[in-house]
């Protein structure tokens, strides 16, 4: 397959004799004016390649169709997921990508096709279809990943000490609502584009790959709705760990200063200055009766607070 020489770094052009493949990269103005004017692309299709990420979609043009999904992107740095936008331009002997180049399915993809001009890339049905089967594939290991994640703050869910697994919870819950964010529409874009892809490409051999698309954009929906419910609930039993924590240790302050307010009551009394009319204040041992009645009245209340299990 004989790759033409771009005149721009961040457009890719692969050839063949049925099928022009147009990989833009990191897409600016100048990029996208280059494809509209060169491919005849509307300007509002090249406006939704641009920044802020669009929702995902599939509209009908007169001579293609324009369809936008997101995929998740993990970013070791942080932990963290972000949503990668991959817009497509789909016609009968050319397929257009525009993306961040931010996925590795596609990059990998793209390395293949100039390798191997006999191989994947021999038309355009096919080539979109092995696109969008290598890009949900590569949700999985992060789908694995994020219930490895929840395996293990499940584990230290107790340790109700640790302000880390407060942290990882809510990492994790961002997560799945960013993954959820970028892949619940998934299924509903693909059945549509099964539907009109036949009035652009020739999908007669493929339309069992084009169901499998389905089945897997589903099977990752289902997943990360039981993810979200099962991190909801480690979340709630955290949440409720630490108001017990809270709440007993607030019990045991309480049960200490009302044991330390009646001795520093009787203390103040006896520190007054009424020479002559003070018990013990004459007598020899006077500072050790006061304190073993301060003693005796610290360990009667105790006995009491025991007695009634307050702790």
């Amino acid at each position: 397959m004989p790759k033409n020489k771009p005149e721009n770094k961040n457009i890719e052009q692969i050839k063949q004799a049925n099928l022009t493949w147009v990989n833009i990269k990191k897409p600016g103005k100048q990029e996208m004016a280059e494809a509209a004017r060169k491919y005849n692309l509307l300007d509002v299709d090249i406006k939704d390649c641009l920044p802020p990420l669009q929702r995902p979609k599939l509209v009908e043009r007169p001579d293609y169709l324009f369809m936008v999904l997101l995929f998740p992107v993990y970013v070791r740095a942080t932990g963290k997921m972000e949503s990668a936008e991959v817009d497509f331009f789909i016609s009968k002997n050319r397929l257009i990508t525009v993306h961040e180049n931010k996925l590795t399915p596609l990059k990998e993809l793209a390395e293949e096709c100039q390798v191997d001009p006999g191989g994947i890339c021999n038309n355009a049905a096919s080539l979109l279809v092995e696109i969008l089967s290598r890009l949900l594939k590569y949700c999985y290991p992060m789908i694995i990943h994020i219930g490895q994640d929840i395996d293990a703050v499940e584990k230290k869910v107790f340790e109700v000490h640790d302000s880390k697994n407060t942290f990882e919870i809510l990492r994790i819950k961002i997560n799945i609502v960013e993954f959820r964010d970028s892949t619940d529409l998934h299924e509903g874009v693909i059945r549509k584009l099964i539907k009109k892809a036949p009035l652009f490409l020739e999908t007669k051999r493929l339309n069992a790959y084009l169901d499998s698309l389905v089945e897997h954009a589903t099977e990752i929906r289902d997943q990360l709705a039981s993810y979200a419910v099962t991190i909801s609930a480690v979340d709630d039993t955290h949440r409720s760990l630490i108001n017990l924590r809270a709440n007993q240790i607030m019990k045991n302050l309480q049960i200490f200063a009302v044991i330390v307010f009646p001795l520093t009551l009787l203390a103040a009394v006896f520190g007054m200055n009424t020479l002559g009319a003070m018990p013990f204040i004459n007598h020899a041992y006077g500072f050790w009766l006061i304190l073993g009645i301060m003693l005796a009245g610290t360990f009667a209340m105790v006995m009491f607070f025991k007695s009634r299990k307050w702790f």
